[in-house]
C-alpha cells in the first residue's frame, strides 16, 4: 500500500511493514530503500510514475536492500556492502519477516522474494545531493545503527527520512 506524505513524497508500506518512500520531481524519482524484497517492487514503482528512477538505500540491513536485486542504479554507501551481502540471504530475509509479521509470514514463498543484489552498488557520501527537478534530496551520514547509514533530506519539504538513524527501538551495531 501506499499514501501522500507531501507533495512529492509517498511511503510505501511492503511485507513485514517496512516503509519505503518514493519521491518524485519533474524529471526524475526516487526511490529510498527497498523493503525485504518480497514482490514486484519495481513494477508497483512504474504503476505510480514512468519517470526514470533511482534507488537510494540508507543501509544494509535486510528490510532496507532486499528489493535492490530488481534494480540497475542503486546507492549506498560502501561503509555497508559487507553488510548488505550478509542480510541478502534469502532465509534470513524469510525468518525476518515471520518474526515480525505473522500474516506475510504465512503467506510469502520463496518464490516472492526478489535475488539478492548482484550489482556494484554506487557510492553514497555524506552531502552528496540527487536533483530531480525542483526537488533536492540532500545525503546526511549519521552513523549508529550501522557504519554506512544514512539519511535522507528533502530540502524543498523540510522533512529527512531516517532509515532506522533515529526512531523507537532503535538498536545500535
Amino acid at each position: 500500500t501506499q499514501e501522500r506524505i507531501s507533495p512529492s513524497t509517498r511511503r510505501i508500506r511492503g511485507a513485514g511493514d517496512v516503509c519505503m518512500y518514493l519521491v518524485e520531481g519533474t524529471e526524475k524519482v526516487a526511490l529510498i530503500d527497498t523493503g525485504y524484497g518480497v514482490g514486484d517492487l519495481k513494477g508497483y514503482t512504474e504503476t505510480l510514475t514512468d519517470k526514470p528512477l533511482v534507488v537510494l538505500i540508507t543501509h544494509g540491513h535486510l528490510d532496507h536492500v532486499g528489493g535492490a536485486g530488481q534494480f540497475e542504479q542503486v546507492y549506498m554507501s560502501h561503509a555497508d556492502i559487507a553488510l548488505a551481502q550478509e542480510h541478502s540471504d534469502l532465509e534470513k530475509r524469510k525468518q525476518a519477516i515471520c518474526h515480525g509479521d505473522a500474516q506475510a509470514c504465512a503467506t510469502v514463498t520463496p518464490a516472492d522474494f526478489i535475488p539478492p543484489f548482484t550489482g556494484e552498488f554506487l557510492p553514497l557520501q555524506d552531502g552528496q545531493m540527487f536533483d530531480l527537478g525542483g526537488v533536492t534530496l540532500k545525503l546526511l551520514a549519521l552513523r549508529g545503527h550501522t557504519n554506512g547509514i544514512m539519511t535522507v533530506l528533502n530540502v524543498q519539504d523540510r522533512t529527512i527520512m531516517f532509515g532506522d538513524a533515529c526512531g523507537v527501538g532503535v538498536l545500535l551495531c
